[in-house]
């Protein structure tokens, strides 16, 4: 190993080059990464139990729905119920509502004369307030209905929203297997927007409205992902910066470390979008793992380097001397870390395979950034 990091000291121009090279076309790579929160990773594939689930999915129809919650003091009144089939209606139409369930659509059963009656609670809306107030007595006493699409005082209700991706305008008739899986990744995210864009049209009509559910969560998730490494990782850099350069007393010991880890977490990502691997719930901490776990390599490479400097040495043999004390050493560390990661690849649960490839993929670029581009 001394060999290959005295290579790199002799040859810094050359190594430096080709590092940004691939730096830079990783880079454009890492761009198209995409971010995957959804629950499917955690069901191990070709199980018994994902059988069961799809079966019952292409009986039953998606599981995934959106919900439009609605509050208003006034909320049985004929102005208001207007409003509220209007919103109704523009959210029926959006590409991907397989079907709604709402005041307007659910099946309302009430006995009279020895009859039982069924038919939407309010397929008409009487201008009438008593009428009204009569519909309304007659929905808070149907259990199926009180409680769970109107609450208990009545002022409250939902509209659900069954969606299905195959339905969504994102996916056309002719689109293979890879394509339709491509653009069901985008489907939450297309159609939480939709459903914000048809609720702002109706904004200062209600109390409170707004929508819930499967698409929200799935892209707060992601967004807050995205947040999370937007202020967690700076910071931890910061702190680095800070923790190596007091204890090493050396700013250029400090800044190091820090380049090895901003280029190996872009060759990771980059990898990562070549692969198909996406971002998801448990591999987001590779690049905290590579700014942290990697640092360890380089502080001892560069601590030797300074401890020969120190006895006397130029950089030449510096360099030379810290390879053939600590270059062996290293490169079992790299090994270790990266098979101990790569090891829980071995589960047959998609999230933990993802996370094994892309901590082992940043914890390799890691080493190579050790071996190649601390010594240049």
């Amino acid at each position: 190993m001394w060999r290959l990091l005295q290579f790199s000291y002799e040859r810094a121009h050359a190594v430096l080059a080709v590092v940004l090279l691939l730096t830079g076309l990783l880079g454009v790579a890492a761009l198209n990464v995409r971010v995957d929160v959804s629950t499917e990773g955690l069901m191990p594939r070709r199980s018994e139990r994902q059988r069961e689930y799809e079966r019952i999915r292409s009986t039953f129809g998606s599981d995934k729905t959106a919900i439009v919650f609605i509050e208003d003091r006034h909320l049985f009144t004929f102005e208001r119920l207007q409003k509220l089939r209007a919103l109704n209606n523009a959210l029926a139409v959006l590409p991907g509502v397989q079907r709604i369930e709402s005041l307007f659509t659910v099946s309302h059963i009430k006995g009279g004369g020895g009859w039982l009656e069924t038919g939407a609670l309010l397929d008409a809306i009487p201008e009438d307030a008593a009428q009204l107030q009569e519909i309304k007595n007659e929905a808070l006493r149907n259990p199926l209905l009180a409680g769970s699409l109107l609450s208990a005082d009545g002022n409250a209700t939902l509209i659900t929203l069954f969606l299905d991706e195959g339905e969504s305008e994102s996916i056309g008739p002719g689109a293979d297997e890879s394509e339709s899986e491509a653009s069901n990744l985008n489907f939450d995210r297309d159609i939480f927007h939709k459903i914000e864009n048809a609720i702002y049209n109706f904004e200062g009509e209600f109390d409170e409205l707004f929508q819930t559910g499967s698409p929200t969560l799935q892209v707060q998730m992601a967004d807050h992902i995205i947040a999370d490494q937007r202020f967690l990782l700076p910071l931890a850099g910061f702190l680095m910066l800070l923790l190596i350069g007091i204890t090493q007393q050396n700013l250029h010991a400090a800044i190091i470390p820090l380049c090895n880890a901003g280029i190996s977490t872009v060759w990771t990502l980059g990898l990562m979008a070549l692969l198909g691997i996406p971002i998801n719930m448990l591999n987001y901490i590779v690049p905290a793992l590579i700014l942290v776990v990697g640092a360890t390599e380089d502080v001892h490479l560069i601590s030797e380097i300074e401890e020969a400097r120190r006895q006397g040495k130029n950089n030449d043999k510096a360099v030379l001397a810290a390879g053939q004390i600590i270059g062996l050493t290293l490169l079992f560390t790299a090994l270790t870390t990266t098979l101990g990661f790569a090891a829980t690849g071995l589960s047959r649960i998609p999230i933990l395979q993802q996370f094994a490839i892309s901590a082992a993929i940043g914890m390799t670029c890691r080493s190579l950034m050790t071996f190649f581009f601390t010594p240049a």
